[in-house]
């Protein structure tokens, strides 16, 4: 019944079919873009080193830990990068990057690897599959009318499927090998950071150092509360805020400097000293803005900056030192199994809380210190408001994409819709740049704002210990 019917499949596109202008209107584009881009990014990469291959021979990098320079030409840089070793990476970077560069080269295999198996095998099933569609929709899966055909795409979805799913047993297997050979390597196990646990949410009592060894084990050698620190943390951000203003004041004022000089004024030097001869060059604000008194903005900014630091420096002479009622502690043990075992038995929450408490070998610049000390209910009620967050982005964010992909049938809308009948005296060539090339752009376009606003406003209503995420 199915065969009798064919010329039902893939009819609506027999004569009026745009595939093979949208993948032409989609494929040109963006390889002209690649050439140029490419051919930029070989022309300049040579000459800025500094940007493409720091680490081959800035002094800040110890020579043990450099990474292989290419030829002094820079014509073998392609082939030295594709021959550098995955297991480099591993010792001279983080297993982070190791295991992320070990991921790209997965994807790219199982793509490889699908193209391989499953094109050859489609492609003729659908140019066979009996429907009467023309341009690049004959070779696709609406062109099949027939029932036999079908099995062609269910033995290779069942084959391509089966065979990811081996794959990706095989790089778990890889995956908790190298971790643990990465995590027990003696040059690693020897540091502090994958002997301290942060706990949080810790009572009073066992923030005390007497106390340490009684809640944390006899294995804990040293630990570090996170006492209540005031006000230094809006004095550090505002001195900070201060000395930015200041360089930029001071860079401004260099610039007019050099402008002058440039221009033969003999006014040059005396502006560089900042003599009274050229206060009128010299960077100025009001206070207040617009139509309050005028200032000199650097001598104001270097009073704020000393005023500033001399005020942190009193506050970190006497700290704070109460411990709260709860509050999060760093414990540094012997070794690194007793850090384990501390990081699996030790907890100060009950079990129906689904919160982590404690974390494991966390360097100083992952830690959000302002969100150490949150209490426990504080941070289960962020955490829900995170989620919910989340749920409802998700959810609504599908409207705009489902929106934008539906230009990609910009025949079968005006067909269907009078107000967009306009739309058929288009030029194919134009229809096929439509469909072909402004969906994905605008979804692309759209889709760039969604880590942007997850990192804004997610991990804010969270206040997370740790960014893990980064």
């Amino acid at each position: 019944m199915l065969e009798t019917q064919g010329s039902g499949y893939g009819g609506h596109q027999k004569s009026e079919s745009t595939s093979g202008a949208a993948i032409l209107a989609a494929f040109v584009p963006t390889f002209v873009s690649a050439v140029i881009y490419l051919a930029i990014f070989v022309a300049i990469r040579n000459r800025f080193h500094k940007h493409y291959a720091p680490r081959t021979f800035l002094g800040t990098v110890p020579e043990e830990n450099r990474t292989p320079a290419s030829s002094s030409t820079g014509t073998g840089w392609f082939h030295d990068f594709r021959k550098l070793p995955s297991r480099f990476v591993l010792t001279h970077s983080s297993l982070d990057a190791y295991l992320y560069l070990r991921f790209l080269k997965f994807i790219i295999a199982i793509c490889l690897l699908g193209s391989c198996l499953v094109l050859p095998v489609l492609i003729p099933v659908n140019a066979t599959g009996g429907g009467n569609a023309s341009q690049l929709d004959k070779i696709s899966f609406s062109n099949i009318a027939k029932n036999s055909h079908l099995w062609g795409h269910t033995v290779m979805a069942w084959v391509f499927f089966l065979g990811v799913l081996l794959l990706i047993a095989r790089e778990r297997l890889l995956l908790i090998g190298a971790r643990q050979a990465y995590l027990l390597s003696p040059s690693r196990s020897k540091k502090l950071s994958p002997r301290t646990v942060l706990f949080l949410n810790v009572p009073k009592e066992a923030l005390l150092q007497e106390n340490v060894k009684g809640y944390f084990g006899e294995h804990a050698e040293r630990s570090w509360p996170v006492k209540d620190t005031g006000d230094i943390s809006d004095l550090v951000q505002k001195r900070n805020d201060a000395a930015m203003k200041l360089e930029s004041a001071e860079y401004d004022l260099i610039v007019r400097a050099n402008k002058q000089r440039r221009q033969g004024s003999g006014s040059a030097s005396s502006l560089e000293n900042g003599h009274s001869s050229s206060k009128a060059h010299r960077p100025t604000a009001r206070q207040p803005p617009v139509v309050g008194t005028k200032y000199d903005l650097i001598d104001k900014s270097r009073a704020s900056v000393a005023d500033l630091a001399s005020q942190t420096e009193e506050h970190r002479a006497s700290p704070g030192s109460k411990l709260p009622g709860q509050s999060a502690i760093f414990v540094a043990f012997s070794d690194q199994a007793a850090a384990h075992r501390a990081y699996e038995t030790v907890t100060f929450k009950t079990p129906a809380i689904p919160l982590q408490d404690r974390y494991l070998d966390v360097l100083p610049k992952e830690v959000l210190w302002d969100s150490l000390a949150l209490p426990m209910e504080k941070r289960l009620s962020k955490a829900s408001l995170g989620l919910v967050f989340v749920i409802a982005f998700t959810i609504f964010f599908s409207i705009p994409t489902s929106i934008l992909g539906t230009i990609s049938n910009i025949k079968y809308l005006a067909k269907h819709y009078e107000w967009l009948s306009f739309l058929n005296e288009l030029p194919d060539w134009l229809i096929g740049l439509i469909s072909g090339l402004a969906p994905p752009f605008l979804i692309s376009w759209l889709v760039s704002y969604v880590p942007k606003l997850f990192r804004r406003e997610y991990l804010l209503t969270m206040n997370l210990p740790v960014q893990d995420w980064a």
